[in-house]
């Protein structure tokens, strides 16, 4: 069951499944600036929505951290991609201001294209230094600090029941 914790302008749900099966308007895919999927939820992607969707981002490559790359679903349930690097390179390690700016980036995004709802995994993938509660901190502070109307609605997704917790305490802890 969905934990609901809304600020004054989102709403934010944590949901445990797996991102691609929240009926969204958007999926957040953290990347890399070369828009390869090549590792993590990337590479899943790409696996189960067809490699177009990696043709698509790679012709706006390099992508800077910070900025945001609108694609296609493919084959998934979802019809927007929204792909925002994490790392400059496949296995760069990613910092906590790259997870605050890949999640400020999606939300601009989705404002911009004027998407309601937005699904949204854990921002980061190994190689990295950071915590696990580093990223959701991070993930959460940006959500938190979005004051447009647009996307109404984020859902954090994982499959991984740490994941799960550590989004339900950030949102707790984090005012």
């Amino acid at each position: 069951m969905p934990q609901n914790r809304s600020t004054s302008s989102i709403q934010i749900r944590v949901v445990a499944g797996d991102p691609v099966e929240v009926t969204a308007d958007a999926l957040v895919v953290p990347t890399n600036s070369t828009g390869e999927m090549t590792e993590g939820f990337a590479l899943a992607l790409r696996q189960r929505g067809g490699h177009d969707i990696e043709r698509q981002v790679k012709r706006y490559a390099p992508i800077a951290i910070g900025a945001a790359v609108i694609t296609d679903g493919g084959l998934l349930p979802v019809r927007n991609l929204i792909h925002v690097p994490v790392a400059e390179e496949p296995r760069d390690k990613a910092s906590t201001e790259a997870v605050r700016k890949a999640t400020r980036a999606a939300l601009i995004a989705a404002m911009h294209r004027s998407l309601s709802v937005l699904a949204m995994p854990f921002m980061c993938r190994p190689p990295t230094e950071l915590s696990a509660a580093e990223v959701a901190r991070a993930m959460v502070d940006e959500l938190r600090s979005h004051k447009h109307s647009l996307p109404a609605t984020v859902y954090l997704a994982d499959t991984r029941p740490e994941i799960i917790s550590l989004f339900g305490e950030m949102l707790r802890v984090v005012q």
